[in-house]
């Protein structure tokens, strides 16, 4: 299989800086993170919503 292990992906200890980091970013901005594993390889889909300000 290619790209992510989903095992691994399941245990947080065991997730690399770089992904961790993504995952608290996109929480400090309300967003969501999708992971979508395959034979073909991974998909993240990674949803945040805008705002306009006026000030």
């Amino acid at each position: 299989m290619k790209g992510l292990d989903n095992q691994e992906m399941s245990y947080q200890d065991n997730q690399g800086l770089g992904f961790r980091n993504i995952k608290n970013r996109v929480a400090l901005l309300k967003g969501s993170i999708q992971l979508k594993l395959s034979q073909a390889g991974t998909t993240v889909i990674i949803e945040i919503l805008s705002t306009t300000l006026t000030l």
